[in-house]
């Protein structure tokens, strides 16, 4: 509901906002780099591309690790030109019009029920093309408003947060809601951007035109003093973000999405649209060339951010699993390594490991595997098939009661990190759960001249890690990071089945 307008004016610093929109440096062959919204130079959101044919986007970068507030304040249930003007000392200089909208947020995320990028505009673009799956922002965000416009116009709001959800205080949130139920009305500041997005021919069952500004909020406020009011908590306080459009980043727009429709059909079911149907699985070397892996494997393994990943240590932990000394001995640090990612060995295991006869039977095992070799190197080979010592050792790590394959290969990676893959149920989801995934991988990476060998070893050298990380660690990370957050259990994941493993 738009409760308040004021004249455009202009707002913002002329000389080093921590908030720009800006074009990345155009790479050799294109016509335009990508359009993005950096914070404090860092790029934090990639937005919908020029051409205005593309699909409509917004895409969580690695630069979007911290929120932006003028801080708190009091003020009326009006437009406050003093909050307005600390709220814009954070944006470039341009020409801003205030608004005063009440919304009521609603939380959606990627790939489930309500999401835009998996519903309507799938029903308009349809799957993104390389990927065969639906645009993934990396972020879930809000869905507020939306009605017809026209009999061939729909009207659409999101509000994207600059750090998700899951990041917020608890307490805070706790305390906002208190607020709401007392009757308070809490507020956002916003700053709003449009873009005009239109498929160049149809592609998908709805045709139709989008215009999407989005508003980039920042902190509640306790009364009303800058641009939303919230009538539910808002599970967030921090910076949300609006399509820009194709002027400068004040259009004076209101914070909305048209999307104009040829006809007045309902959007499709998720399950009919975010499935890969019809195409050919991507290979493992397209995915590793691909241009989020670089700035995924690089968020991964960065011990200076405020969400860390725990996993980041899995191999260095107290000087690694294939350390000399303890290369052929499960001790105390590897199964720590192995809480790292996500899993636990049982207590009655980890003392049979550390003091026991299966602790004994593996350091009879471990010998029998070099440390010193690669997967998909020719050695490797009579080591992972069937029979062989390493397929022994996991074998009998998998036989222990609450063992299963996933913990069982992580501590087999932990020792060996160059020849066992770490792999999961998120990984083993994009292959399709085939047998024998030490072998095909070890081929994959043998083939074609060990192509995908240096795409892996160019992706960790770009990346500034060490090359005691195994390059199959660094694939392992590609794939977990691009699916981790959309993965769904069983074959209905939208995933499955999606990356090949014969060569």
């Amino acid at each position: 509901m738009l409760l308040a307008v004021d004249a455009p004016r202009v707002l913002g610093d002329p000389v080093k906002p921590r908030l720009r929109f800006v074009e990345q440096t155009t790479s050799e062959g294109a016509w335009a780099g990508r359009r993005l919204l950096t914070l404090d130079d860092v790029p934090a959101f990639e937005l919908s591309f020029w051409c205005g044919t593309c699909q409509f986007l917004f895409e969580r970068l690695p630069g979007a690790t911290t929120t932006v507030s003028p801080g708190d304040a009091i003020g009326p249930a009006a437009l406050d030109d003093e909050v307005i003007s600390r709220f814009a000392s954070l944006l470039p200089e341009a020409t801003y019009q205030p608004l005063l909208i009440q919304v009521e947020p609603r939380l959606v995320h990627p790939a489930r029920q309500g999401d835009y990028f998996a519903e309507e505009q799938v029903a308009t673009w349809g799957l993104e093309s390389f990927w065969g799956l639906p645009v993934y922002p990396r972020t879930p965000y809000y869905r507020t408003y939306e009605t017809p416009v026209d009999a061939a116009a729909h009207l659409y709001e999101f509000v994207v947060p600059m750090v998700p959800p899951s990041w917020n205080n608890g307490d805070q949130v706790l305390s906002y809601a208190t607020e709401l139920t007392g009757g308070a009305a809490l507020t956002a500041v916003a700053v709003s951007v449009l873009d005009i997005c239109a498929p160049a021919v149809e592609q998908g069952p709805d045709y139709y035109t989008t215009l999407g500004p989005d508003p980039f909020s920042s902190r509640r406020t306790p009364q009303n003093a800058g641009s939303r009011r919230c009538r539910t908590p808002p599970a967030t306080a921090v910076p949300a973000r609006r399509r820009r459009g194709p002027g400068n980043p004040g259009t004076g727009r209101p914070p909305v999405d048209i999307a104009r429709r040829r006809t007045g059909d309902p959007v499709p079911p998720q399950s009919l649209v975010t499935r890969r149907v019809g195409h050919m699985p991507y290979q493992l070397t397209e995915i590793v060339r691909g241009e989020g892996a670089l700035e995924d494997v690089r968020a991964y393994f960065h011990e200076a951010r405020p969400r860390l990943f725990t996993g980041r240590r899995f191999e260095a932990l107290a000087g690694g699993g294939d350390r000399p000394g303890t290369r052929d001995i499960i001790t105390a640090d590897d199964i720590v390594a192995v809480q790292m990612l996500s899993v636990s060995v049982p207590a009655e295991v980890s003392i049979d490991l550390l003091d026991g006869r299966l602790g004994r039977a593996m350091s009879d095992l471990l010998p029998e595997i070099p440390t010193g070799v690669e997967l998909g190197a020719a050695e490797a080979r009579k080591l992972v098939e069937d029979g062989g010592p390493a397929d022994r050792a996991w074998h009998l790590l998998k036989s222990q009661t609450d063992v299963g394959y996933v913990t069982a290969g992580k501590l087999m990676a932990r020792k060996r990190p160059h020849l066992i893959p770490v792999y999961d149920d998120v990984v083993s989801c994009l292959f399709g759960r085939p047998d024998h995934v030490w072998l095909r991988l070890h081929d994959l990476l043998a083939a074609d001249d060990g192509e995908l060998h240096k795409e892996l070893t160019h992706v960790r050298g770009r990346a500034g890690l060490s090359a005691n990380v195994g390059l199959i660690r660094v694939l392992d990370v590609v794939l977990w990071m691009s699916h981790h957050q959309l993965h769904r259990s069983g074959r209905d994941c939208a995933g499955f089945g999606t990356v090949a493993t014969a060569v």
